[in-house]
């Protein structure tokens, strides 16, 4: 139980549902990594319930907030991910698509605190 204690404090873990499949998948992030604006490195694992391996790496998300889209590509939803800049009123935005086998970054924007347009604009 230690472990499992131990383990919880160095990551932070994301249940979130990737594709229909019904089984949840994860984003994982090493906390030690992780910026003072809370940007993270988020790696991303299915979990595949027909597949021997218990979890599939499917790519990596840097970002400190990400949302999942309704848009699918290749059965695995849309994912835009925020990235803060120092005094976080304005950073990047980043839409990734599953393709080939792995998340993707298809379309990038900034924003800033007084436009964020840019971000909103990458929804479709």
């Amino acid at each position: 139980m230690n472990n499992l204690n131990s383990a919880r404090n160095k990551f932070s873990i994301e249940r979130l549902y990737l594709n229909s499949d019904t089984t949840v998948d994860f984003a994982i992030a090493y906390k030690d990594a992780c910026g003072g604006t809370g940007n993270c490195f988020w790696s991303l694992y299915t979990t595949n319930k027909n597949s021997t391996a218990s979890l599939t790496y499917v790519g990596m998300i840097p970002a400190s907030a990400f949302e999942l889209s309704e848009v699918t590509d290749q059965g695995f939803k849309r994912i835009k991910g925020i990235w803060k800049n120092s005094g976080a009123n304005n950073g990047s935005c980043s839409v990734y698509a599953f393709k080939q086998g792995k998340y993707k970054q298809i379309k990038s924007g900034t924003y800033s605190a007084k436009d964020s347009s840019n971000c909103d604009s990458l929804d479709e």
